[in-house]
């Protein structure tokens, strides 16, 4: 056995050697970025779904229409795809691959290598479309079973060893949202046994070829069985999907609303806590809810605001449209298994209209906006680091996505309206020393939280806490509590973008009544009267400040994030963000419009603003600098001179790039 593995590990070496002589291009993972032959990348890509046949393209061969299929694609400026052998043709046995299948498989790298395009490979798609597409040997527990788990294994090897040194790899997924298997197939499994099997898929992989990464793309969301920290220590990098139809928050706002473009970043920075580079792999919007200009809008806000807000690179789902004369029959798929639109084998309606080209191949309106970003980030390059203020909201302990989502998405849309450069932070771990300030919105902490908190108060730093005290002594809460339908508070002192004697708009909320001593500084009270200069009654305080060892903390006896979970599209008439701002730095750029959101990044000694309006309005900006600056277009060319104060206009989710000289 010895002599078999040292045998193995020299023709592994030797293949590597060759590989790396023929010049094939070498993908690695950064900090932040995958990395292209040691470069940084941020991959612009798409999920593919042929124009013809659907996914089940390998079993219904067409090559001259994927041939044109990813030729409209490059035309596209599209770096990468994502391509999904469906399971049940490429495996009829546990130890036997299709090869007709394969060799089909391998033209498409070919085809894609021809183009210019690189392919991410998903072989283990057994879920797809709202269908389950699964060889008859695998119909038990796919995760626990110990003859499926080896061929599923048999399956990735195999996949890897025929397909590693092929120069249009980009790497692997696991498959197509593997973790709804479990839901729909009502499998049993427990946190160990999925770490178990993720492990041992990933070495699958890695052991045929470790030359090119292994992800993990899990559907819309994680949960405490497909956690990010189980998922990052069986993947080189984390894969996200983000659709505000599935995750709700386009119940919160409109299209173009706060929580729902902003939906994507969060569930980015949540994958970020795992520590290693985050892929939105999918993100898209369908004809069949969505008119062409809104989805050209939203594909234009989503993509910058997360390349500038770190992720590793921007999937659109999908390339093309699906035929609605199409009908989805393959031996493999299971009805009892499926939404119900496939029990009939036929795609429903939302999936006809994903694509950014139709069945013949002619471009949709947000493709060509696609293109657009593509070209200007790429005029942009990397090296950029964030200017603005950091903010880290906490998440509770044990918490996963779904439990946090609605719920954390306002604080951190709140977050972004007062500008800053927002991170979520799990709970209980150390708060990072480049956190500015700290949010904790609505719940109190753990002991083990409010020991790490506690270290960074009395450190320095700067924590808000909303409706819950752990940390104020002198601030003691009653037991009284009151519901208020439309609550003023009246400003008593200034801070960040919060004026004095001016009345802030919050939702409806439960406030606290609380003791606080002389020691305290009330920022703001709730004001009993109208808002009127001439009917001001000063009332309980609501707003606090206080230190604790070197650090201020900040204490806000009432609710509005959760009021705001109630409210419809709020922003118009909601003041919450300048209470936010009251724990910010002072930035050395800022704008005064909380629906744009503000990116300052520096590289060396360039300076870059993006201004990025997530409003189906035009927006007025007025831009504020210490100092005189002028601001040079980085894509419209031409320079507009200012100095401390620039105002602006931006059409409905419009992108501006400036270039700032000082």
């Amino acid at each position: 056995m010895r002599k078999s593995f040292a045998v193995t590990l020299f023709l592994l070496a030797c293949r590597l050697t060759a590989a790396s002589a023929a010049g094939r291009p070498g993908w690695q993972v950064g900090e932040k970025y995958l990395l292209l032959d040691k470069k940084p990348v941020f991959l612009s890509g798409v999920n593919y779904v042929p124009s013809r046949n659907w996914h089940l393209v390998l079993d219904q061969w067409d090559e001259p229409a994927v041939d044109s299929d990813l030729a409209a694609l490059k035309a596209l400026g599209i770096g990468c795809i994502r391509f999904f052998p469906l399971w049940n043709l490429t495996q009829p046995e546990p130890g036997r691959i299709d090869e007709e299948v394969f060799r089909r498989i391998g033209r498409i790298l070919d085809l894609a290598g021809k183009h210019g395009l690189f392919v991410q490979i998903a072989p283990l798609t057994g879920w797809m479309s709202g269908g389950t597409f699964l060889p008859d040997w695998a119909a038990g527990n796919i995760f626990t079973d110990p003859a499926i788990v080896d061929g599923e294994k048999f399956l990735a090897g195999q996949i890897a060893a025929r397909f590693g040194s092929h120069a249009a790899l980009q790497g692997y997924d696991f498959g197509n949202e593997i973790n709804v298997l479990l839901d729909v197939m009502r499998l049993e499994a427990g946190i160990p046994e999925i770490a178990v099997w993720m492990r041992a898929i990933y070495e699958s992989f890695r052991s045929a070829d470790p030359a090119h990464p292994v992800t993990n793309g899990i559907g819309t969301g994680f949960n405490r069985l497909f956690n990010i920290q189980a998922i990052a220590d069986a993947s080189d990098y984390l894969s996200v999907h983000s659709y505000p139809y599935w995750h709700s928050t386009s119940r919160l706002d409109p299209p173009l609303g706060q929580r729902t473009t902003y939906s994507s970043n969060y569930i980015v920075s949540w994958a970020e806590m795992a520590g290693k580079p985050v892929l939105l792999q999918e993100i898209g919007a369908t004809d069949a809810k969505t008119d062409p200009v809104a989805m050209s809008r939203f594909l234009r806000v989503t993509y910058f605001s997360n390349w500038a807000e770190g992720a590793a690179g921007y999937f659109w789902w999908c390339s093309h449209d699906v035929d609605p004369d199409f009908r989805v029959y393959t031996p493999g798929s299971r009805p009892e298994y499926s939404n119900s639109h496939l029990k009939n084998r036929v795609l429903g309606e939302f999936e006809e209209g994903l694509g950014l080209l139709d069945i013949r191949n002619r471009e949709k309106e947000h493709a060509a906006g696609f293109r657009e970003c593509i070209r200007k980030v790429e005029k942009l390059g990397f090296g950029w680091k964030d200017a603005l203020p950091a903010c880290f909201i906490l998440i509770p302990e044990n918490s996963d996505y779904h439990e946090t989502m609605i719920r954390m998405i306002t604080p951190f849309a709140l977050a972004k309206r007062c500008h800053a450069d927002v991170k979520l932070w799990p709970e209980g771990r150390d708060i990072p020393s480049d956190a500015d300030f700290l949010v904790i919105p609505g719940f109190s902490l753990s002991e083990r939280g409010r020991e790490k908190v506690l270290a960074y108060l009395e450190a320095g730093g700067t924590v808000y806490q909303s409706f819950e005290n752990d940390f104020a002594r002198e601030i003691r809460l009653l037991d009284q509590q009151t519901f208020m339908d439309k609550p003023l508070f009246h400003v008593e002192w200034r801070r960040g973008r919060m004026e004095a004697d001016r009345y802030l708009r919050l939702p409806a909320m439960t406030v606290r009544r609380v003791q606080a001593q002389p020691s305290v500084k009330v920022l703001a009270r709730i004001h009993k009267g109208d808002e009127s200069l001439f009917d001001y009654e000063a009332g309980d305080g609501v707003f606090f400040e206080t230190r604790i060892g070197k650090g201020r903390y900040f204490f806000l006896a009432g609710n509005p994030e959760a009021g705001l979970e109630r409210v419809f599209d709020p922003w118009p008439s909601d003041d919450t963000h300048l209470i936010y701002s009251a724990m910010r730095p002072e930035p050395e750029i800022d704008i005064d419009n909380p629906d744009v959101e503000l990116y300052h990044k520096k590289r060396g000694g360039e300076e870059l603003l993006l201004l990025i309006n997530h409003s189906e309005s035009f927006e007025d900006v007025l831009i504020r600098c210490r100092g005189t600056i002028r601001l040079k277009a980085v894509w419209a060319g031409g320079e507009i001179k200012g100095g401390p104060e620039i105002p602006l206009c931006m059409p409905p989710a419009e992108v501006l790039g400036f270039f700032v000289r000082r």
